[in-house]
């Protein structure tokens, strides 16, 4: 009797289960029905930092937040398949109809015969990357790149990007080939290549970028009879491009950002120098340029912002106290940076080039930020540009490249008044950078004005150290 009741328990599980199972499968169709959502299948690839998953199965990485954006702002409901597939694959089971939808693509003509683009969701760079201790190989120093062994991945389609780079550049070099990606990363650290080429979609260990060898963006792709999906999943883009600052630059930090050592290594030169700052011997002052919110900014006085606490971090990183010299406006920003009259300048834009006779040469820091550039406009403007306002210290390469046609620039003195300008009709867009269009915008009280980020303009930040400081400074901040 006992035996027939746990048969009778073990149907009635099975029953309940399978009853369970198919209340819940209707559930949801009757939910997507009546909410005009679409579950959708997105083709993921085991791919670090991109698609990971952990010993619960929990899913992570730059693909799938990118893809839970996506959700957020559509009507699109996303069910992850493919882990254990590999890319190559993701393309067959796209054409198949196996998946409706697969990310971290590049645009080629072969693939764009069968399917659809996204706008773009991210930039990837064909990078050499050296040990974070090399001071041997200097970026775009090529008489330094001469005769150096690379490693690189046999077969991989970025072998002739470095080929045409190293013709075009005039340095010859060795090459060792690897069959596996971790191989060939642990072969840097090893010291038995010099460089290893790579895409920066990847996390870096103890390592940094010599030289960027080729730029592309990336985007999802469907197939190209899917429109509907198509214009939902660009719709969200869209969105996130206005509500999500600059969430592309974000996601690749956040995944792809480089992993240092627990503790820094200094050498002896550098060890008696923190020394000699630590006691008091020596004094290092640093500045930055007040008016670029939430960057940089003058606060009570007080120098605030995301670049200077970027720099109290690498400065307590390294154990060094500082003094910060807060400029009274942009005309003594300039006079305190140009003179030299501080060590470090913490925001220079772009790498200078040595001049002969210059009368203040100095060194930069690798760059440690790179932000997106945002497009400020009215919620009702409609037609072509031919306004722009840009602040008095904003360079117009970037933005002249994106726009066509005939622009007007118009300078005001900071970023905040060329948005008010748009505010005001005065002008038709302003280009700052993404946070700060993002602070001004949620900022109005009018709702007039909404950003957008571009695609193809971002500025990289560098430290400037004076060459009358002692030249510790400059190897321990890249460090």
């Amino acid at each position: 009797m006992k035996a027939e009741n746990k048969i009778y328990i073990k149907i009635i599980t099975a029953f309940m289960t399978c009853l369970i199972f198919i209340i819940s499968n209707l559930i949801t169709a009757f939910a997507d029905e009546q909410s005009d959502n679409r579950t959708v299948k997105a083709g993921i690839f085991c791919f670090d930092g991109y698609h990971m998953k952990d010993e619960n199965g929990s899913l992570t990485g730059y693909g799938i937040e990118f893809l839970d954006l996506v959700s957020e702002y559509s009507h699109l409901n996303f069910q992850y398949t493919g882990y254990d597939r590999a890319w190559g694959e993701m393309l067959t089971m796209l054409e198949n109809g196996e998946i409706d939808v697969v990310t971290s693509a590049r645009k080629t003509s072969e693939r764009q015969e069968s399917f659809a683009f996204s706008y773009p969701i991210g930039r990837n760079n064909t990078i050499l990357s050296v040990r974070l201790d090399n001071s041997q190989l200097h970026g775009s120093d090529y008489k330094t790149y001469d005769g150096m062994v690379i490693g690189q991945l046999t077969g991989s389609s970025q072998n002739q990007s470095l080929a045409e780079f190293a013709e075009e550049k005039g340095f010859s070099y060795l090459i060792k080939e690897y069959n596996d990606a971790d191989v060939l990363t642990a072969a840097l650290q090893d010291g038995e290549v010099d460089a290893i080429l790579s895409s920066d979609l990847r996390k870096a260990e103890n390592e940094k970028t010599l030289d960027i060898i080729a730029e592309d963006n990336f985007y999802a792709i469907v197939r190209k009879d899917d429109k509907e999906l198509l214009d939902e999943i660009n719709y969200a883009i869209e969105q996130m491009d206005m509500n999500e600052g600059d969430w592309k630059n974000v996601l690749f930090y956040r995944y792809y950002g480089p992993v240092f050592s627990s503790e820094l290594t200094f050498t002896e030169r550098e060890k008696e120098y923190i020394r000699k700052i630590v006691s008091g011997e020596k004094k290092i002052t640093v500045t930055a340029l007040g008016d670029r919110e939430p960057y940089s900014y003058v606060e009570n006085g007080e120098l605030k912002g995301i670049l200077p606490d970027y720099f109290a971090y690498v400065m307590e990183l390294a154990g060094l106290p500082y003094e910060i010299v807060t400029p009274k406006d942009k005309e003594d920003y300039y006079n305190i940076a140009s003179t030299n009259s501080v060590d470090v300048v913490i925001d220079r834009l772009s790498s200078i080039p040595v001049m002969e006779e210059a009368s203040y040469p100095g060194f930069n820091t690798d760059i440690y930020m790179t932000t997106g550039v945002a497009r400020v406009i009215r919620q009702d403007f409609a037609g072509d540009i031919k306004k722009v306002a840009v602040s008095d210290s904003q360079s117009k390469a970037l933005i002249v490249k994106e726009l066509y046609g005939d622009v007007e620039f118009l300078s005001y003195p900071t970023r905040e008044a060329a948005m008010q300008a748009v505010l005001d009709r005065k002008v038709d867009a302003a280009y700052v950078y993404a946070y700060a269009a993002q602070l001004f915008v949620n900022n109005d009280k009018t709702n007039s004005l909404y950003y957008s980020i571009e695609n193809n303009m971002n500025v990289d930040f560098r430290m400037y150290v004076r060459n009358s400081t002692d030249h510790e400074l400059i190897t321990i901040l890249n460090k």
